[in-house]
């Protein structure tokens, strides 16, 4: 079943309009984008960065970074938008009704050959589905914005 982005849940629109308000602000500062992720936690709305541990314990609340390493292996060697699907994952493991949002840079190609920078947004619902929108980057003059997603995919 496909879901339109105007029919996500409260918490993923909620997550994706609050991420995409950063990511225009740090596009509008830096030339650098560095992926990032939000995760609605039973409604506890989190973000997540990269080399950012959030792995939930069935004791505390959470498990502190030294015992964090064990999960990750060397995380030193992943990707940035690997060790942030682990944490969403190791986040979200245990919790009933969680959803997450993993932000990055990419570019596609048009209908027209033209290629548009985009920033995707891979949402994951806790029903299980799994969708990606993509969000084009418009570079003007004197700043940068963020413009309706032009494209849903299910996944």
């Amino acid at each position: 079943m496909s879901v339109s982005y105007c029919d996500l849940p409260e918490s993923a629109l909620t997550m994706i309009d609050t991420s995409l308000v950063l990511c225009q602000s740090l596009l509008n500062h830096t030339d650098t984008f560095y992926p990032f992720a939000a995760v609605d936690l039973d409604g506890d709305l989190q973000p997540i960065f990269s080399y950012e541990p959030c792995e939930r314990d069935h004791h505390d609340n959470f498990i502190n970074a030294a015992s964090f390493e064990h999960i990750l292996g060397e995380g030193e060697n992943m990707g940035m938008i690997e060790q942030l699907e682990t944490n969403i994952l190791n986040c979200t493991l245990n919790v009933s009704k969680a959803n997450s949002v993993l932000l990055y840079a990419g570019f596609i190609e048009t209908k027209r050959n033209e290629f548009t920078d985009v920033i995707v947004a891979d949402v994951n619902l806790f029903d299980g589905s799994s969708h990606q929108f993509y969000f084009p980057v418009i570079e003007q003059l004197d700043h940068v914005t963020i413009g309706t997603p032009f494209t849903h995919l299910q996944l």
